[in-house]
């Protein structure tokens, strides 16, 4: 739940930017019904913030989220955050075409994670494209 605790902190913490591989956004009774979610719904208190859309909303940070598209649960996410958050200003959506939740070791197979993270980091635009033009896949970058 790396990429859901660097979401929460983004408005609490001065951080200038956050990636996040497909971040869990939503901690709401659909999404944690499923058996995947059996050893730790016991952990989900009061406390717990069920959506961060609000906060991607508010924060003053970059936030740049990465997704695929094949991940049943994943898609719950990012369905959530194209209804409620079309068009952020800060928060910056990269697509991984035909791929599930494991994108950031897809990339890394490919010895492309550093460099994607890095363009991202740095807002490079045309080394973001020469790092999708290198994978198997090309990345749908439209939104970043």
């Amino acid at each position: 739940m790396g990429g859901y605790g660097a979401i929460l902190f983004s408005n609490r913490v001065p951080f200038s930017q956050v990636i996040a591989f497909v971040p869990q956004l939503l901690i709401t009774d659909a999404v944690t019904s499923g058996a995947n979610w059996a050893r730790n719904r016991p952990n989900i208190t009061v406390e717990v913030e069920r959506d961060l859309v609000p906060i991607l909303a508010s924060t003053s940070c970059r936030v740049h989220l990465v997704y695929g598209d094949q991940d049943a649960d994943d898609l719950i996410h990012l369905n959530h955050l194209r209804q409620t958050l079309p068009d952020s200003p800060n928060v910056k959506l990269v697509l991984a075409p035909g791929k599930d939740h494991g994108i950031a070791p897809w990339l890394n197979a490919q010895g492309q994670l550093a460099q994607f993270a890095t363009a991202l980091w740095t807002g490079d635009r045309q080394a973001l494209e020469e790092c999708s033009m290198k994978l198997d896949t090309p990345l749908d970058l439209s939104l970043a």
